[in-house]
């Protein structure tokens, strides 16, 4: 069987419905399970009514800032004079969300790994299912995905920003030619995706700095690092993942039934970042009558 991790904070139903709700027409028979926080009951029923399992978790939160990080300076040199298990247990408290991901994922598959084959670990607002995001049969390793083909990481102000703020200019400098690599869809055998997470907080754990978006710095230090064995990186337009936040709405190639396909006509099994263009949102979303 095969496992779709997320992460939902802060969001109402309403804003995540077509994630959950495009998951579940696209009758995938893996199992999906989303880790929640600052969200209602009603909310999490409707999560779970969707045949999502819920596993709250709490997270230290104001105005969707984690204020522990105004102190990251001292937590940085606790952390570097702890094991792997000693930065998640402190890493829980202080990380800010988007690294804490990595450690609630990781703690789920060193519990239930053995369970799955295969895991997507993804964002959920901007994320719409079209079928199952398993059937391309990507096969063993790790299995990133890159944006558009404008985008590389010097290039981009927001992806500087993050390499910079993670790894230092020099790092930069080094990656600038680099093509990004989105740290929002992940996809991997469950043990290179707990190899992958891994390094996910350990580099996290060890950065001058930690904000919103740190984590993409990250992902793309080991992407192009080859820091996992056997990384597989993959074209946006050939690929089991589309990212369209960067690309032209014009150049959006659709189908008969309303379907964003790729270079081979087929239709992409997951769309991220689908919610750039309100065209493109209201089509997409008409599907499900949201």
């Amino acid at each position: 069987m095969n496992l779709v991790l997320t992460v939902v904070h802060g969001l109402e139903y309403p804003a995540i419905a077509p994630f959950f709700e495009s998951y579940a027409a696209a009758r995938s028979d893996s199992q999906m399970h989303a880790f929640v926080a600052g969200i209602s009951p009603g909310s999490m029923k409707k999560i779970g009514d969707t045949g999502a399992i819920t596993h709250p978790f709490r997270y230290l939160s104001f105005r969707r800032r984690q204020p522990l990080l105004y102190a990251w300076p001292l937590w940085r040199r606790m952390l570097a004079n702890r094991d792997f298990e000693g930065k998640c247990a402190l890493g829980r408290r202080v990380f800010h969300l988007f690294a804490l991901r990595s450690i609630l994922y990781h703690d789920f598959l060193t519990e239930h790994g053995h369970e799955f084959e295969n895991v997507l670990v993804t964002d959920c607002r901007d994320v719409f299912f079209q079928r199952d995001p398993f059937s391309d049969n990507l096969g063993p390793g790790l299995h990133c995905f890159l944006e558009a083909k404008t985008q590389t990481i010097g290039g981009s102000p927001a992806n500087s920003v993050m390499m910079r703020g993670s790894f230092g200019p020099e790092t930069l400098a080094e990656l600038a030619d680099k093509r990004v690599s989105c740290a929002g869809t992940v996809m991997g055998d469950v043990e290179s995706m707990r190899l992958y997470l891994r390094h996910m907080v350990e580099l996290s754990a060890a950065g001058p700095t930690m904000f919103g978006g740190s984590d993409q710095g990250v992902h793309n230090f080991i992407v192009h690092r080859g820091k996992v064995p056997g990384v597989h990186v993959h074209d946006n337009y050939d690929s089991t993942v589309f990212t369209g936040g960067c690309e032209a709405e014009q150049s959006y190639r659709w189908n008969a039934k309303d379907e964003i396909v790729r270079d081979d006509g087929q239709p992409y099994p997951v769309l991220h970042q689908h919610d750039r263009y309100p065209a493109v949102t209201k089509r997409l979303h008409a599907k499900l009558n949201l």
